[in-house]
C-alpha cells in the first residue's frame, strides 16, 4: 500500500502575529501541506500528505527554532480544534 491520498494532520501553537508569515514560508514550499486556522486562534494545523511528513517536520523544526512555536501531539485536541 502507498501513501498517495493520505495525510496527517499537525498542529501548531504559535503567537498570532506569527500565523501570516508561517503561511507564507509554507506555500513556498509547494504541496508540502495545506495550512487552516482561525481568526483570533494562535494554532493552526498543517494537512500533509504521508509522503511528505518528514519534511514537514524538519521545517516545522526550523520555524520552531527561529519562532515561540509549539506542537500539539494530542491527536484529541487537534479534531477538538477542528470542530471549530
Amino acid at each position: 500500500m502507498t501513501d498517495a491520498g493520505r495525510t496527517r494532520l499537525l498542529a501548531f501553537r504559535l503567537p498570532q502575529s506569527e500565523i501570516h508569515y508561517v503561511r507564507n514560508v509554507l506555500e513556498g514550499y509547494e504541496g508540502l501541506a495545506t495550512q487552516t486556522s482561525r481568526p483570533g486562534s494562535n494554532v493552526v494545523v498543517w494537512e500533509v500528505p504521508l509522503s511528505r511528513l518528514e519534511e514537514a517536520l524538519v521545517l516545522f523544526g526550523v520555524l520552531a527554532e527561529e519562532l515561540a512555536m509549539e506542537r500539539i501531539e494530542d491527536d484529541d485536541r487537534i479534531r477538538l480544534v477542528l470542530s471549530w
